[in-house]
């Protein structure tokens, strides 16, 4: 259950903030995705609560997807299995998150990028479009990033659906 995979395991995507994850582009539709993907999800739900949605689950590729306006504005990646993303050649799944977050905030600084922090203590960065979230792997927790755009990634943190909170 807490098998986490090894880096040489994993896909390796890179992100470009504000614009790609791996072969995922923001803007595009659901369809666009599963083909960028080669995969159909195992599970779309629509939370009538929620702003945003519908979300779009890909076990297989450890892989959340959600939508606002029929348009990706989010990508989860899961720690334990989901692909390796690189940022300036620096791993962000699956990583500690306080050796993490020491790298980040020295990164975000040279950038010139805004940091901060959720209401749980979880940094990210609205200019880099990326929200770090955690996920347990038995007695440990590993980062498990959010990739996101738009109001999402502006601040607009509690636009991410609940599920994907709930997601430890």
């Amino acid at each position: 259950m807490w098998d986490v995979k090894a880096d040489e395991e994993r896909r390796q995507w890179d992100f470009t903030p504000l614009a790609i994850v791996g072969p995922l582009r923001f803007g595009i539709s659901h369809h666009q995705a599963c083909q960028a993907l080669d995969t159909a999800p195992i599970a779309i739900s629509h939370d009538p609560v929620a702003r945003t949605c519908p979300d779009a689950w890909f076990p297989e590729l450890g892989v959340t997807t959600y939508y606002a306006d029929s348009k990706l504005v989010a990508v989860a990646v899961e720690a334990l299995t989901g692909p390796q993303v690189t940022l300036a050649g620096r791993p962000l799944v699956g990583q500690v998150p306080s050796r993490f977050e020491g790298w980040f905030c020295e990164y975000a600084e040279s950038q010139g990028q805004r940091l901060a922090y959720t209401y749980e203590g979880r940094i990210g960065s609205p200019d880099l479009g990326l929200l770090m979230r955690v996920q347990r792997a038995g007695d440990l927790v590993l980062t498990r990033p959010v990739f996101m755009i738009g109001e999402w990634a502006q601040g607009g943190w509690d636009l991410v659906p609940l599920s994907e909170f709930g997601k430890l």
